[in-house]
């Protein structure tokens, strides 16, 4: 059985029944399989949500755990699974900190949080964050640039890197 598993046309195949069999067949989670990944590792992503909701692990927990190892695609299963309550501000904040850049494109772009979050995110994102591409990023969809004071923080850890950002950007 192991080395039917191993060969690649069996084993594509063995795996997405599994996922029929032992998790879903709800067509809204089996859609988010991206092209990119085969069924066995869709079947392990599957696999880490529902055990962890089988061990009674609180959502806000599992979802946490997959910000840290950067797991969006359990993210979106969980969403799937049990709506985006999960997303608190406490969530966004530890997305901000692990600066999980796709988990954030994610929330702002294809959840639906309404308008007025998504700039009190990226206001709150504008003046905490010291990641260069993070705060491009914000700019280019938002237009929004740091003011000042976040320009006096930056000089006060005396990060180079981002102060000739903000030059470039005309806040200095």
């Amino acid at each position: 059985f192991d080395n039917l598993c191993n060969q690649k046309p069996y084993s594509e195949r063995i795996y997405h029944e599994r996922i029929l069999e032992r998790f879903t067949k709800n067509e809204n989670i089996l859609a988010l399989k991206p092209n990119s990944i085969t069924w066995k590792e869709f079947y392990y992503s599957l696999k880490y949500i529902f055990e962890a909701l089988k061990n009674k692990q609180s959502i806000a927990n599992i979802a946490h755990s997959a910000v840290n190892y950067n797991l969006l695609l359990q993210l979106k299963i969980l969403a799937e699974l049990n709506g985006n309550q999960f997303i608190t501000d406490d969530f966004i904040e530890t997305v901000i900190y692990y600066r999980r850049l796709d988990i954030l494109k994610w929330i702002l772009f294809d959840l639906k949080i309404n308008y007025r979050a998504n700039n009190i995110l990226l206001l709150f994102l504008m003046n905490y964050c010291y990641d260069i591409e993070l705060l491009q990023w914000i700019k280019d969809v938002s237009g929004l640039l740091p003011d000042l004071s976040f320009a006096n923080q930056v000089a006060a850890i005396a990060d180079i890197e981002i102060l000739e950002w903000l030059e470039k950007q005309g806040v200095l």
